[in-house]
């Protein structure tokens, strides 16, 4: 039986033969719990997504962030929407380097998520933690910045933010 790997690497292969003609990918950018992501031929980035709710937070994220005309926030370079395939779970967009932000497959929309109490408060403590010393203040500003157009990132980690 084919790894997880295999499976979305030939999803992804299928999205680039459909919509550049040819199958070929450039190199694996990333793999994490939510999928993986390769960039392309066409010097983007596709992402292919396992699970259904993890793609359907990254594309509305996109989207938001493309109808508010938003690719930065507090310097942070964030990829831009090109691209998007339902049925293969891909989400297509802009290549970006340091600083940036990536990965919008654990947010919420316009309401933040329920919490028992304290939970929230303790994860928070213990991610600033995994930042270098005054890193954290930016990356609560661009969460707050995230929440003015309703969307709530719940996974700020220094893969994703990235100094």
């Amino acid at each position: 039986m084919s790894s997880t790997l295999e499976l979305l690497e030939l999803r992804a292969k299928r999205y680039a033969n459909n919509h550049y003609g040819s199958p070929q990918l450039n190199e694996l950018l990333g793999l994490g719990q939510d999928g993986a992501v390769w960039s392309t031929i066409e010097n983007t980035a596709v992402k292919v997504l396992e699970r259904d709710r993890a793609y359907k937070c990254e594309l509305e994220s996109y989207q938001r962030l493309r109808q508010h005309g938003i690719s930065n926030l507090l310097g942070f370079t964030i990829p831009s929407l090109v691209n998007w395939d339902d049925e293969l779970r891909i989400v297509e967009m802009t290549l970006v380097s340091p600083p940036c932000m990536l990965d919008f497959g654990k947010v919420y929309f316009d309401e933040p998520p329920m919490y028992e109490e304290g939970v929230w408060e303790e994860t928070m403590a213990s991610r600033e933690l995994d930042f270098e010393p005054g890193q954290w203040e930016t990356v609560e500003r661009l969460l707050s910045q995230l929440q003015g157009l309703g969307i709530y990132y719940v996974d700020p980690k220094p893969s994703n933010i990235q100094f």
